[in-house]
């Protein structure tokens, strides 16, 4: 998102949350593909979703195997370039490969957009989505309050328009209230804050949003004790 931002372009979130593209999906994919990749490509190949009809580039992650091959088919249809997330949070190795495809990934955005990402340009991105982080983790925390003051289903339209709306709005329906998310778009998102306080060169800058994204506990990675750990402080909480 930052390097997005420092180009002067627009990121977006492509649709996936919805159930009827699923069948165009299910011509091409295997019925026990994960439903939020298959509603994703079925947005794509039905041309429903205004945002991958016009997108320059498709960027996607290595977060799980479906994922993998999905972008795969993609690429066939739109530009794509995958950040390879190594799923050895704690390797030196893993992590210098990480820190090398987002690097990649400025290189590629430069090119795409013809701007030069400059570090002032990034510093400022990196703020930007701080702010954001920020925010959102102060709503969040207005769940924390009993009686909860606003529905699940409001603070994640605030956020974006996840997967998990759909669910959310059942529960709420039949009189419960969602009060947390751990998921990627969910507490993930904005628990860490990108630390640029004491990066002095572009390497430096790019280092501490590489450090940022790979320090989201997500299910791929192992082994994983921080996860569980996150889900019980969350309880807690």
């Amino acid at each position: 998102m930052e390097l997005v931002h420092a180009a002067v372009a627009v990121p977006l979130i492509l649709c996936g949350e919805a159930e009827f593209p699923i069948v165009d999906a299910e011509k091409i994919l295997p019925r026990n593909t994960c439903p939020l990749i298959k509603s994703s490509f079925g947005f794509k190949i039905s041309r429903l979703c205004p945002y991958f009809q016009s997108a320059d580039l498709l960027v996607g992650e290595t977060i799980c195997g479906g994922k993998k091959k999905i972008y795969e088919l993609q690429g066939e249809r739109v530009p794509t370039y995958v950040l390879h997330l190594h799923h050895k949070m704690d390797d030196a190795i893993s992590r210098n490969l990480w820190f090398e495809a987002v690097k990649k990934f400025k290189g590629l955005v430069e090119e795409l957009t013809g701007r030069r990402i400059t570090d002032d340009k990034l510093r400022k991105a990196i703020d930007l989505a701080n702010r954001k982080r920020e925010a959102l983790a102060r709503v969040y925390n207005t769940r924390k309050a009993d009686p909860v003051p606003s529905k699940g289903t409001h603070i994640r339209h605030a956020h974006d328009h996840s997967q998990l709306e759909a669910p959310h709005d059942t529960i709420e329906k039949s009189g419960a209230v969602v009060v947390t998310e751990e998921s990627c778009t969910g507490t993930r998102y904005f628990t860490n804050l990108v630390n640029a306080s004491g990066a002095s060169t572009t390497d430096d800058l790019i280092k501490s949003m590489a450090e940022k994204y790979l320090n989201i506990n997500r299910a791929c990675f192992t082994p994983n004790n921080e996860r569980p750990a996150d889900v019980v402080r969350l309880a807690k909480e």
